[in-house]
């Protein structure tokens, strides 16, 4: 899981355009994040980002999160991850 300053900080949550593309909220816990960036999802989230810029979507306007925001971090939901932890 992400720490809250890695959210707030790398991730830029809830910031529109400027939120990771790969922040994801867990499926099985509830208001636990969780980097996607190395997982199979990846290549998902990655296609339908192009997709949408290929379309002429606008993600300023449209408040999507299209960051890539750092090298992210193994999707872990038992162990807090980030830049503040040792």
């Amino acid at each position: 899981m992400l720490t809250e300053k890695q959210r707030q900080n790398v991730c830029l949550c809830f910031q529109g355009a400027k939120q990771c593309r790969y922040l994801a909220e867990s499926e099985s816990t509830y208001n636990v994040w969780v980097c996607a960036k190395k997982t199979p999802s990846k290549q998902i989230i990655d296609k339908q980002i192009q997709k949408y810029k290929n379309d002429g979507g606008d993600p300023h306007k449209d408040g999507l999160p299209i960051g890539d925001n750092c090298t992210g971090y193994l999707k872990l939901e038992s162990v807090e991850q980030g830049y503040d932890v040792d």
